[in-house]
């Protein structure tokens, strides 16, 4: 019995510590009720660690999955959203900023919950001059892991926010 009632008092804290930081973040208004909302499981993830691997890339990328317990993204939403988004980003303990671009009244920024070399959370949130964007990235994963994204990733290739602000 006694365990029965300790699992349903820390179910719902482990249920919590699960799911991305981005609902709390924003509070999402009337204005932003275009919103769109992506969201990939855990299971998908789960699935890619499952793939054959050819390379150390594939490994790299099955490790990575393998730690992953979803990915929750919204855009479309208005720019002040975003802007609070950012405020509390840098208000919250857990988080640190790590990386940032920004051009004129484009910015997007990264953040990063880790601890001990576990990162719990990555967070990107992005507004150019009309728009806000999040994206979220959760689970368990390997800080030596994390930092080989850079190797996956090909960071040249801003020029589109240039082409995008001509529409």
């Amino acid at each position: 019995m006694k365990k029965l009632i300790l699992l349903t008092l820390f179910l719902p804290i482990a249920i919590f510590g699960q799911s991305s930081s981005l609902v709390p973040l924003a509070n999402f208004s009337e204005a932003d009720s275009n919103r769109a909302h992506i969201s990939v499981s855990g299971k998908a993830f789960d699935l890619m660690s499952k793939m054959e691997a050819d390379s150390a890339i594939d490994e790299q990328v099955k490790r990575l999955a393998a730690g992953l317990k979803g990915m929750d993204g919204y855009m479309g939403f208005t720019r002040a959203t975003a802007k609070q988004m950012i405020e509390k980003l840098e208000k919250a303990g857990n988080f640190d900023q790590y990386a940032e671009f920004s051009k004129k009244d484009r910015l997007i920024r990264f953040y990063i919950d880790e601890n001990k070399g576990v990162v719990k959370e990555m967070i990107m949130v992005a507004y150019d001059k009309k728009e806000g964007y999040a994206g979220s990235v959760y689970g368990s994963m390997d800080v030596k892991d994390v930092g080989e994204l850079y190797k996956l990733v090909n960071m040249r290739g801003f020029e589109y926010l240039d082409k995008n602000e001509e529409k």
